[in-house]
């Protein structure tokens, strides 16, 4: 399956006093996500790097496919930046940020 940056799917929603921003980045490495959090701004990044070899008698082929993902969005509501955490599992980002209180 080829990924495209084009189609990653955003689900934000409110739950429990809780921002909840859900992205599927299929294919990625958790080390390789990067997510920062600031009071009315959300950045998200990531980078995955696809290796593949193959040896049969006399043929040696090797395939690298490398890409990236980045994104920014302002957040509908003040949070917590803080104390943002975040998941990754089957596919999709969770992050979890409170929201602020007026």
């Amino acid at each position: 399956m080829v990924w495209n940056p084009f189609k990653q799917k955003k689900n934000i929603f409110k739950e429990r006093g809780n921002l909840i921003i859900k992205l599927n980045l299929e294919g990625f490495d958790k080390k390789n996500i990067k997510v920062d959090v600031r009071t009315n701004r959300i950045y998200v990044s990531g980078e995955r790097k696809d290796k593949e070899k193959i040896k049969k008698k006399g043929l040696f082929k090797q395939k690298i496919e490398y890409s990236s993902y980045s994104d920014s969005f302002t957040l509908p509501e003040k949070v917590i930046p803080k104390k943002a955490k975040w998941t990754y599992k089957n596919n999709i980002l969770r992050i979890n940020i409170p929201i602020a209180k007026s």
